[in-house]
């Protein structure tokens, strides 16, 4: 039906649009070079996002807490992998390595973030949840133009965490610098 086609289309939009705005941020690129670079990458940062998504939908089947660990220390592989090449489960392993010891500090700044933006969100969310219902009650489905406009609020947040999180990657390498260095000079 059309809300199926809707939300893969949205879900395949959101996936290749991150890929796109970290490989932006962690290799300096422009959009166009950043779209060029994606064929060639794109089946790797799908393996890792993956790989990633098992180990937290794994942590979560031992509970709340640990689900909560797994994602905060897997937070950063989609920038390990497009920014230092590890592949797979050693980008997993390397953004652990990163938020070991700084847990909570990472944990800390991610639910900092979320609560700045959860009024706005909701500010953002509340209007287009109205017209949700509305369109749902009034015509027994939801229409085209709400869902879109539902999708608006996380496709202007979307790049603002991304830019957080490369941010908060970016300062866990510099703290962290004989584990960069240990890792460039590990052979491959």
């Amino acid at each position: 039906t059309v809300g199926m086609v809707i939300l893969v289309v949205r879900t395949l939009g959101g996936f290749v649009g991150s890929f796109a705005i970290i490989s932006i941020l962690v290799e300096g690129v422009g959009v166009r070079e950043a779209f060029r670079r994606m064929p060639q990458r794109i089946v790797g940062y799908a393996w890792v996002q993956l790989l990633r998504s098992f180990a937290i939908v794994g942590g979560i089947l031992f509970g709340l807490i640990p689900g909560l660990i797994f994602s905060v220390e897997l937070l950063f592989a989609p920038y390990v992998f497009l920014g230092e090449g590890k592949k797979g489960a050693q980008a997993l392993i390397q953004s652990r390595r990163y938020t070991k010891g700084c847990w909570w500090a990472t944990y800390g700044r991610m639910a900092g973030m979320a609560l700045i933006f959860a009024i706005p969100i909701l500010i953002a969310y509340l209007p287009v949840a109205i017209l949700v219902v509305w369109d749902a009650l009034s015509s027994g489905e939801v229409s085209l133009m709400a869902q879109t406009t539902a999708a608006i609020p996380m496709m202007v947040l979307t790049p603002v965490f991304a830019a957080f999180q490369y941010v908060l990657y970016r300062n866990l390498k510099e703290i962290k610098p004989d584990l960069v260095a240990r890792e460039a000079e590990a052979p491959r």
